[in-house]
């Protein structure tokens, strides 16, 4: 073994040189061996020609193994791709020694012995490798296991993942698992590979059999809603529960089937991720000049990320943000995502489209500013990101949320009509419908002034809206509180048990924003389907069952792990989230992005309740704000408390 330890740490080239030189000398043994036997006694070379045929043949064979790529193989990890470039080698090596014993006029070189040159050649050269493999993975899993003991787990899913994963853990050493799990009845009792597969029913006495610490979800195609059913079914046995990868990132090989990890909240969900139309968000920014407002936000930055890693990419991104941090952030990542870009198409042999980056200061709030922008770039189309989002925030701020939120996208998508930019997406919320909230009710008024622009006869403009819940992990988030609270030890906060919301993931959502510039024909909101919403109580039931640990009903710690307190609905939060005012939808280019149809204001007669806003807003007229907000705002009802509990309004 120290041996083979030593020769494992050896710097590559000196690797490749010793399995040249093991080449040239199996190879020579092949064509003595194979003269031998055709000759029926081992062979004594009569002259120097014949020494200088074996080895010349020999070291010809090494050269075609060079060019095949044979040595640029790792050979703990030779697979057939492996073994068919040695066959094609021995195969060339053998017509090379052909026409080298021609050439040379070779006449004690027996003709058939060429065949039997193949074949111990092949047999050689193959076995070798499988024994170096062998050993050095021996090697690897000697280490592993004498460093650290292998943990005992149960893989869930006695199908081909499973199969894999339990071998890959097997050949690591770092796990030990020691059954298979599996709903299909006709499996129980029966062994796959090397594990005997047991039903569900069977988890608790296996657990009170063996030492298990975890269990491994092998069902990578599995959809959420079936993998939630699971991880529910899981959830009295107080293990923690991993999955592998999913099937697109083990068939390109960005993961292997043997990296599972932590089941996360966008494994929960109630519907599967919505897949998003290469073309249509090729079509979307293809040589654009792309302006991101709010580009230092949760989804502006993920506009920024989904940009990136199109092959058919804008040709400028123009990052607008107020924070000076934020814009410093998103800069700083733009350029790392481009520097990894520019990498991956040259170990490809491509080129990539250049995209040049610029970052700006500002505000929304601010015409001139946003007009020299667009006119000193050449914007084509707008992202509109920037908002003030966080309901409890913005309650106790109305007057800047609104300043923000409304008037803010009221000056922004002015100026891109007046500079005839050529698409614009405001970027909305379900909070927006029926708001209970200035939130969203401020952005109900954005969506009515981004639609009143689209109705103006002489805007060029196509503007859209683009409507969904809550982003996943996005700042703020549940997800991320919940974590920290679980691992703080508790108790993890609720506001209501029955609170319900909408959730999409971070790259869902981008790559919605970007599509819908591309389907919108003017005028536009869109919605995503969305699916069930979550239960948030669930949700933080699940997560405290995923860490391991066990959720304590009676909050005195006899019962369980982590107790769960609610805390009441915060100032202007709803029970459930709506996406839609009650009007119908219509299908676009993508089977599950909708089209809404609601009613909206003309921009002269939303232009001077706007004007009469900022003048509200201006003076602080709490009143004024609120007549206008039941006015323009359909099914705005705020709480009571609102008018005296708000700190602008003091």
């Amino acid at each position: 073994m120290p041996l083979f330890d030593k020769l494992a740490h050896l710097p590559r080239s000196v690797k490749q040189c010793l399995l040249a030189l093991m080449d040239v000398t199996l190879l020579t043994l092949s064509i003595w061996a194979a003269i031998s036997l055709r000759l029926g006694a081992p062979y004594q070379p009569p002259t120097v020609l014949s020494y200088f045929v074996i080895l010349g043949g020999a070291v010809c064979g090494a050269s075609v193994f060079y060019r095949f790529g044979l040595y640029r193989q790792v050979t703990r990890y030779i697979d057939a791709t492996g073994n068919l470039r040695i066959l094609y080698g021995v195969t060339l090596t053998m017509i090379c020694l052909g026409m080298f014993v021609a050439v040379t006029r070779f006449e004690s070189f027996p003709r058939s012995a060429f065949f039997l040159f193949w074949v111990i050649a092949l047999a050689s050269l193959m076995g070798s490798r499988r024994i170096i493999k062998l050993t050095l993975r021996n090697l690897v899993h000697h280490q592993s296991t004498t460093d650290n003991a292998p943990t005992e787990v149960l893989i869930y899913g006695a199908g081909e993942a499973g199969h894999l994963l339990n071998r890959e853990l097997r050949r690591l050493g770092s796990h030990t698992p020691i059954y298979f799990i599996d709903d299909d009845a006709s499996l129980w009792g029966q062994k796959v590979g090397s594990l005997k597969v047991r039903s569900p029913a069977e988890i608790p006495t296996v657990l009170s059999e063996k030492t298990v610490s975890e269990i491994f979800l092998a069902m990578p195609s599995l959809s959420r809603k079936r993998r939630r059913e699971i991880v529910l079914s899981l959830e009295d046995y107080n293990i923690a529960v991993k999955t592998v990868p999913t099937v697109s990132e083990i068939v390109t090989g960005e993961i292997a089937i043997s990296n599972v990890r932590p089941i996360n909240a966008g494994d929960l969900l109630c519907r599967d991720p919505v897949p998003p139309k290469l073309e249509i968000l090729q079509n979307a920014i293809n040589g654009k000049c792309v302006l991101i407002t709010g580009a230092g936000g949760s989804i502006g930055s993920e506009i920024v990320n989904q940009l990136l890693k199109l092959e058919l990419g804008p040709k400028r991104i123009v990052l607008f943000e107020l924070s000076e941090i934020a814009l410093y952030q998103i800069d700083m990542k733009a350029r790392e995502l481009l520097e990894e870009r520019d990498q991956k198409a040259k170990l490809r042999d491509s080129v990539e489209p250049a995209c040049e980056i610029v970052s700006c200061l500002g505000s929304v709030l601010d015409a001139e500013p946003l007009r020299m922008i667009m006119e000193r770039y050449d914007i084509s189309t707008i992202y509109h990101a920037a908002a003030y989002k966080h309901v409890p925030i913005v309650e106790l701020n109305p007057f800047t949320g609104l300043k923000n939120n409304t008037l803010g996208t009221h000056v922004l998508a002015k100026v891109a009509r007046e500079m005839q930019v050529e698409r614009f997406v405001l970027i909305s919320t379900d909070k927006a419908v029926r708001p209970t909230n200035v939130m969203g009710a401020s952005k109900r008024l954005a969506e009515l002034t981004v639609q009143a622009n689209a109705a103006r006869r002489d805007s060029r403009t196509v503007f859209s809206i683009v409507r969904f819940g809550n982003v996943l992990a996005s700042s703020g988030s549940v997800v991320h509180r919940f974590t920290k609270q679980i691992e703080q030890g508790g108790p993890v906060t609720v506001t209501h048990p029955d609170v319900t919301r909408y959730f999409m993931s971070f790259e869902e959502a981008a790559q919605l924003v970007i599509q819908s510039a591309t389907i919108a024909k003017g005028g536009d909101l869109f919605l995503l389907d969305m699916g069930e919403p979550v239960k948030i109580d669930g949700l933080a039931r699940m997560m405290i069952m995923l860490a391991g640990m066990k959720v304590d009903e009676d909050g005195n710690g006899a019962s369980g792990d982590i107790a769960i307190e609610y805390t009441g609905l915060r100032p202007g939060e709803k029970l459930f989230e709506e996406l839609l005012l009650d009007y119908k939808t219509g299908d676009t280019d993508h089977p599950r992005i909708k089209r809404c149809d609601e009613p909206f204001i003309t921009y002269e007669q939303l232009a001077n309740e706007l004007d009469t806003l900022e003048k509200a807003i201006a003076e602080h007229d709490i009143e004024l704000v609120q007549s206008l907000l039941y006015r323009l705002v359909e099914g705005y009802q705020p709480d009571s408390h609102r008018q005296t509990g708000t700190i602008e309004a003091a």
